[in-house]
């Protein structure tokens, strides 16, 4: 089955609602993720979802208008089942001019003063592999902010498909990506792309116990070049 992929460039509510919602629904299951957004319940009028889906309609909104946002489709599908954003060489995600925006102070609105210390503990943990990357604000490289394939929608091809599509842009300009991944599952299926982890770090946060995972695909002829 053929995928397509295609970039994101519309801003509209309806858009940002989707693959907000997409990502959301990939990420909902990660302990990490419900402990950073305060779930309390499963429903989709739990403070934890509205928190979490608030994020990464900032995120989304902001990916379109200063980063990259990728999705990826089988053919003869209407609608997209996986999405990834990515920051080009030269983008410091998180710093860009659309990253304050609506969705981002709606947010900020929700955290509770909790959820902002545990923030703040699971920051200085991801600081720690993140230095790898090297000094803060230098980005040369593509760097992936967000990959996710929709529940349901999983060993079709959609991921691998988009992280394909920029490992092939990298390399064809002699550059290569960075990511971070807070899921160990993830590490060998990156591996197989061709990534290598550069630093790592496990850790319990209350009674969560999880990780972070710096990867590269730099490779040596590209540092020869």
């Amino acid at each position: 089955m053929t995928v397509i992929v295609e970039r994101v460039t519309d801003t509209s509510p309806a858009t940002v609602d989707k693959y907000a919602e997409l990502i959301a629904r990939a990420f909902r299951p990660i302990p990490f993720t419900k402990l950073l957004s305060g779930f309390e319940g499963e429903g989709d009028d739990d403070p934890g979802w509205l928190r979490l889906l608030a994020r990464l309609k900032a995120e989304v909104y902001a990916g379109v208008r200063d980063l990259e946002v990728w999705s990826a489709r089988r053919e003869g599908d209407d609608e997209p089942g996986a999405a990834m954003i990515v920051a080009p060489p030269g983008v410091e995600w998180g710093k860009t001019p659309h990253a304050d925006n609506e969705f981002s102070r709606e947010m900020d609105a929700r955290q509770t003063e909790d959820l902002r210390e545990t923030r703040k503990t699971m920051w200085a943990y991801k600081a720690q592999v993140a230095a790898a990357f090297g000094p803060e604000g230098e980005t040369p490289r593509y760097s992936v902010c967000w990959l996710a394939t929709a529940p349901g929608r999983q060993r079709q091809g959609l991921a691998a498909a988009l992280i394909s599509h920029v490992l092939d842009r990298a390399h064809a300009e002699a550059n290569y990506v960075t990511l971070l991944t807070q899921t160990k599952e993830n590490v060998k299926w990156y591996l197989r792309f061709g990534f290598k982890v550069l630093a790592a770090v496990e850790f319990q946060v209350k009674d969560v116990q999880g990780g972070y995972w710096t990867m590269s695909s730099e490779r040596e002829e590209d540092r020869r070049r």
